[in-house]
């Protein structure tokens, strides 16, 4: 072990040495000796003799050393966002998922008025998924006050309220929810729960695959959003599509 050795090394070498170790732990290493010569103010013979008082053969196997130290750290890093993404894509491209999608998109395209809800992380979601459709030329609102009075909403074939929620049983979101279903407005569920209260109380579902996080508090939900962003620009861009070639 290399933490066993570093004894030997002079106070210079030292230096040499935990610098080196300190940029590799946050960058890939990739420096020639040459570089450090020039930013540690050394000589390539200090830097060859610190590499061979560690059992190098000489500075490139010390580079390798450094280089896979650090990389399974930085891996670990993006590892969650990265599954997420590949779930993902695998997804989309499932019949089940194209299916839905289209009846989704063609329901968007025939309403004249989109309403996004959600509350807490998902509140993100409406007001990105507001702003993301308003851009493409849609009339789009948010709602993420669940204690928002809807009462004078008059009933509406054109009108579309899409709901996100992660797990789909958030009480407030579904007695909305079910505001909306009485004033006759047609809702869509954007949730990871296919089995959830509020997918079988909308007229369509669609479903995304991820895993609900919680911090130790159980409270704080960190469950990654990164699919249904990527969701709710795939339906856009499909919807605008759509339009464009009715068009």
């Amino acid at each position: 072990m290399i933490n066993n050795l570093i004894y030997r090394l002079t106070d210079t070498e030292k230096e040499i040495y935990y610098y080196l170790d300190e940029i590799s732990q946050h960058v890939s290493f990739d420096k020639t000796i040459r570089e450090i010569e020039k930013e540690c103010h050394v000589s390539k013979t200090t830097i060859m003799r610190m590499c061979c008082k560690l059992g190098f053969q000489g500075y490139s196997d010390f580079k390798e050393y450094l280089q896979i130290k650090y990389r399974n750290q930085r891996l670990q890093l993006i590892d969650e966002p990265v599954l997420y993404l590949e779930n993902y894509l695998k997804y989309i491209t499932s019949e089940k998922f194209i299916k839905l999608a289209h009846k989704v998109v063609n329901k968007i395209v025939e309403a004249s008025i989109l309403v996004f809800i959600g509350i807490g992380n998902s509140a993100t979601l409406a007001e990105y998924a507001e702003r993301y459709f308003s851009n493409l030329g849609f009339l789009a609102f948010s709602v993420v006050d669940p204690f928002r009075g809807i009462e004078q909403t008059k009933k509406s074939n054109d009108i579309l309220a899409i709901y996100f929620s992660v797990s789909g049983e958030t009480i407030q979101i579904i007695e909305q929810h079910q505001d909306f279903k009485n004033l006759g407005i047609e809702t869509i569920a954007i949730t990871s729960n296919e089995n959830s209260t509020l997918a079988k109380k909308s007229d369509l579902s669609l479903t995304y695959p991820t895993i609900i996080n919680r911090t130790d508090c159980e409270h704080v939900d960190i469950t990654s959003q990164v699919p249904v962003i990527l969701l709710i620009e795939t339906l856009a861009k499909a919807s605008y599509k759509q339009v464009k070639e009715n068009n």
